[in-house]
This record gives C-alpha cells, structure tokens and sequence, in this order.
C-alpha cells in the first residue's frame, strides 16, 4: 500500500467542440459546468463538469486527432487496452434511451438483460448507460 492517501479525482475525455459536448453532457445527463480553462502550453481549452460527485473534464484540443482505426463494433471496442468506456446511473432507461437517440447518440447495443445498455456520445466516447 502506498504511504499516502489517495482520491478518484475525475474522468476525461477529449472532444472535437467543446461547446457542443458541455451542452450535451449538460443537456443529456444534466451535469453543471464549474469551470472553463485554456492550456497553451498543452495546446487544449477544457470545462469541468459536475454530476452529484462525478466530475468530468471536456478537453478540446487545439488539433484533434481520432484514433486509428477506431474499432468497428461494441465488442471490438471492449477489447481495447486502456479505459473504454463511461459509465451513468439513471433511474429510467427507456426514456433516457429516447433522449439520447433524439440527440444524436449512436446506439451500439440494444438493453441488455433488461439493464445496461451502451452509446457513444457525438465524439465517439463510449457509455454504459444502468438502470439504477
């Protein structure tokens, strides 16, 4: 064990507008934005978004680069080293599914045993959406 405490601080993902991803993570999930910033010396402008103790950081870098090749399926994603995926509590999954097909989330599987089931966010970021 290491000899200092230790936090889970935040999650973060990197987008190709940052505007676009806070109104949607606003929008869909209902995070609030705590703080916007800009890094020239990291070549990224980011917000800090905030769900109850969640806090996410959008990074949008100055020259985006997608991945190469993004895998093709669910089950090719999964099988990529390193983290994968996000994932959300919601209370009701059926009309969470709807808002999310309404804004323009791809649907990567149907719900699974009546539980989970996965999207990608318009930048390709993979979430486990479970009914909680």
């Amino acid at each position: 064990m290491p000899q200092w405490t230790s936090e889970f601080q935040h999650a973060g993902i990197s987008v190709g507008d940052l505007d676009r991803a806070v109104a949607w993570y606003i929008g869909v999930f209902g995070f609030v934005e705590v703080k916007r910033f800009r890094k020239e010396e990291l070549q990224v402008a980011g917000a800090v978004l905030q769900l109850g103790a969640l806090s996410l950081e959008v990074l949008a870098p100055f020259a985006p680069v997608r991945p190469s090749p993004f895998p093709s399926s669910l089950v090719s994603h999964l099988r990529v080293l390193g983290a994968n995926h996000l994932a959300f509590g919601v209370s009701d999954l059926a009309p969470c599914r709807e808002r999310l097909e309404a804004s323009g989330a791809a649907m990567l599987s149907p719900v699974i045993d009546g539980r989970f089931f996965f999207c990608a966010d318009p930048d390709g970021t993979v979430l486990e959406i479970r009914k909680i």
